[in-house]
């Protein structure tokens, strides 16, 4: 797959710049109390990195879009759905917060793409995304991930909320997506966990991801529920249950463990009657 190339990528003398937090703070200070809607407040420039959260957007799902192409060539139903729990562990890495894009406007439409083979202008063997943004508050945005030949079929939106605390602020990540390999539909209630960022002014900053992401297939039958716990550790684990409705109080089929920005093992659950016969993967 060629490299996702974008301005995400380019790191310049903005990158390096010292940010005085306390500076900004005081600037800021007529505008901030306790649990306040930070999407709602004007920030100084400094503050910014030089493009777009429509970029980042774009650069971030495409990066990670070769794992979901080789959770279609899975043959076995179990293996697809646990591929995409993987998928979800490479999309919540570290990231780094000394700066953040700027707010996109309504109507202000990214297109990407990435191609997968040696020819670049091979437009059969090239996933193509558009992210357009379609709400000011909260701030929404659709997307639209497609491949002309093979899978995945991506359709979804991204709604982001963010709070002020004390010492730290809140990143709240809401927003629907349908996953599509041929006529399997995977369907996630919340696209991503919750994203904290600790130690804003006092202390030794750090982020950590923190929620839980459900990816239901009726077809299949599988669904899976992740949940991932707050920490520098930031520890995920999943549940893989037989059963595509949620609430079943049944024990999962599967466990998976594994660490954000990681990878993630699985083994059958013992306590399930499929698997009493069953060896630990």
């Amino acid at each position: 797959m060629s490299e996702v190339q974008s301005y995400v990528h380019i790191h310049g003398e903005w990158d390096d710049r010292a940010v005085s937090i306390m500076g900004a703070v005081k600037s800021l200070i007529g505008q901030l109390s306790y649990g306040a809607d930070i999407t709602r407040i004007s920030m100084p420039c400094v503050l910014f990195k030089p493009y777009s959260l429509l970029e980042q957007i774009g650069a971030k799902n495409l990066a990670n879009i070769n794992l979901l192409q080789a959770v279609g060539k899975e043959k076995d139903p179990l293996l697809r759905i646990l591929g995409l729990g993987q998928w979800l562990l490479t999309c919540t890495q570290q990231q780094d917060f000394k700066h953040k894009p700027f707010n996109p406007v309504i109507g202000e439409i990214h297109r990407a793409k990435v191609n997968h083979g040696p020819d670049p202008e091979d437009t059969l063997n090239t996933t193509y995304m558009v992210v357009e943004q379609v709400e000011h508050h909260p701030p929404t945005c659709a997307v639209r991930i497609d491949h002309p030949t093979s899978n995945p079929s991506i359709e979804g939106h991204h709604t982001f909320g963010a709070n002020i605390h004390r010492n730290s602020v809140s990143i709240e990540n809401k927003g629907q997506a349908f996953i599509r390999f041929g006529d399997e539909e995977y369907y996630l209630p919340r696209v991503m966990p919750n994203l904290f960022i600790y130690n804003l002014i006092l202390g030794s900053r750090y982020m950590a991801w923190e929620g839980e992401v459900t990816m239901i297939c009726k077809k299949t039958g599988y669904r899976a529920e992740y949940k991932i716990s707050s920490g520098k550790c930031n520890q995920c684990v999943g549940k893989i249950y037989d059963s595509a409705e949620i609430g079943d109080q049944d024990e999962p089929f599967v466990i998976v463990e594994g660490v954000c920005g990681g990878k993630g093992t699985w083994k059958y659950n013992k306590k399930h009657p499929k698997n009493k016969n069953k060896s630990e993967k």
